[in-house]
């Protein structure tokens, strides 16, 4: 049994339906909305066909789209943990050679004192 609510309105102008148009509907026939002439047919489908319908989403497809995602973003993480590694190193080294001339200077002022 079809079970709708009390009260139906028009999607196009608003206007309620009286329960004649309704009980058309329910019937299995084309309805037109007396305020604006907007067509109405009632599709009815069986529990059984809605579990036959193709999901809303294809699970499958999200599985492999995610799983591709997720190893595109492992790579730009290497990718950009490899170029921090790189700057690091390079910042390390240069802040070596100044510690190495610093204490170079400091030597050569205790040795003038």
């Amino acid at each position: 049994m079809v079970k709708l609510p009390k009260q139906l309105f028009c999607s196009n102008c608003g206007t309620a339906l009286p329960k004649d148009l309704i009980n058309s509907l329910v019937l299995g026939e084309i309805a037109y909305c007396e305020g604006c002439g907007q067509k109405f047919q009632l599709k009815i489908t069986s529990v059984e066909s809605e579990a036959k319908r193709k999901p809303l989403i294809d699970w499958e497809k999200t599985g492999v789209d995610l799983q591709q995602n997720m190893e595109k973003l492992g790579r730009n993480i290497e990718k950009v943990t490899k170029e921090v590694v790189r700057k690091s190193i390079k910042t390390a080294k240069k802040v070596g050679k100044e510690v190495k001339k610093f204490g170079e200077e400091v030597k050569k002022f205790i040795e003038d004192e």
